[in-house]
This record gives C-alpha cells, sequence and structure tokens, in this order.
C-alpha cells in the first residue's frame, strides 16, 4: 500500500479500496472523501466531544488544534488588514429593500480583508492562505450594527457551526498545517 504518513505517529495507506491506519486495514467503498471519513473515526479522531465548551469556543479550539496557537491572533483569518470608509447604496437598492443601509444615506463601515489559516505570518502567495476573506462592518445610524462576511470559496463544506467544529477536529491528525 501506498502510505501517506503526514502527521507523526499517524500513517495512512490507501490500495484500492483498501484503507490502513497504523497497519489497521479498512475496506473503503472507493469514495475518497467517505473512506477517510471512515479510517479518521475508526482512529477515534472523530468529532470533538467536549460538549460541555460552548460551541464558540469548541470551534476556536479546533483551529488552534490545526493552526497552533500564536497569542495576540485571531483562531482563524489571523493574517488581515483593517480600513474604514463608507457604503452608499445605488438609489435603485431602495426598491429592492427597506434595509436601512440601502436607503440612499452613507453607512460607516469598517472593512477587513483577511487570509484563510490561523497562521499569522504565512506568506499571501501560499495555498494555504486561501480562501481570501473580506469582512464588512455596517454601523448603521441608530447605533446598531450589521455584519457581511464574505470568503473567496466556490463552496462552503458544512451547513452549521456544529458541523464546522466537527469537520476542523480530525483533519488535524490527518493534514498538520502549522510547524511543530
Amino acid at each position: 500500500m501506498a502510505s501517506s504518513g503526514r502527521a507523526p505517529g499517524l500513517v495512512v495507506a490507501r490500495e484500492g479500496n483498501r484503507l490502513a491506519l497504523n497497519n489497521e486495514v479498512f475496506h473503503g467503498n472507493g469514495n475518497k472523501n467517505a473512506d477517510m471519513a471512515a479510517v479518521i473515526l475508526a482512529a477515534g479522531l472523530g468529532p470533538v466531544s467536549a460538549q460541555d465548551a460552548a460551541l464558540e469556543t469548541q470551534i476556536v479550539d479546533a483551529m488552534n488544534k490545526i493552526y497552533g496557537v500564536h497569542p495576540g491572533f485571531r483562531a482563524n483569518h489571523a493574517k488581515g488588514v483593517v480600513t474604514g470608509g463608507s457604503f452608499k447604496a445605488a438609489p435603485a437598492a431602495a426598491r429592492l429593500s427597506k434595509a436601512v443601509i440601502f436607503n440612499g444615506g452613507p453607512i460607516p463601515v469598517t472593512v477587513r480583508f483577511s487570509d484563510s489559516t490561523g497562521i499569522p505570518n504565512l506568506p499571501e502567495g501560499s495555498p494555504l492562505a486561501s480562501p481570501h476573506g473580506m469582512a464588512i462592518k455596517f454601523h448603521l445610524p441608530d447605533g446598531g450594527e450589521t455584519d457581511l462576511v464574505i470568503n473567496a470559496l466556490k463552496f462552503f463544506p458544512v451547513a452549521s457551526g456544529e458541523d464546522f467544529r466537527d469537520m476542523c477536529s480530525p483533519w488535524r491528525q490527518v493534514f498538520p498545517m502549522h510547524p511543530s
């Protein structure tokens, strides 16, 4: 079997529909993603079990396990730049929505452009720096705020915060991204 031992102490190998994790053989169905998920779960690397912590804490903990902890930086999209400005909707926008940001007046905004990962010194040209992100905070006249968060992806792989946390947890063992 061809080995893809990317994480120390963890050896995953594949030959046709046969998968091996640390020399224990599993028979897959040929779907690489489903087969890898089965191996991860069989290895006990599956979804986090610290259900007592808030979901937000579980997500940050899962990301810190992937990228490492970098004090003073975010757990994801650690590298970024912040700027400010104003947004003024086109006059036709008021016919499409009653939201105050589309009423035609200027709305102050804070915008953050960022690279992916929790690695603050990752070169911007690195394939790991994608997807790139942009977050816009609209500062509304009544003191409220509206956020718009954008990632440059063609898809998002999960439907909920719980699914995102669970997706992050096993990949730390199979595909470590931060330097030791």
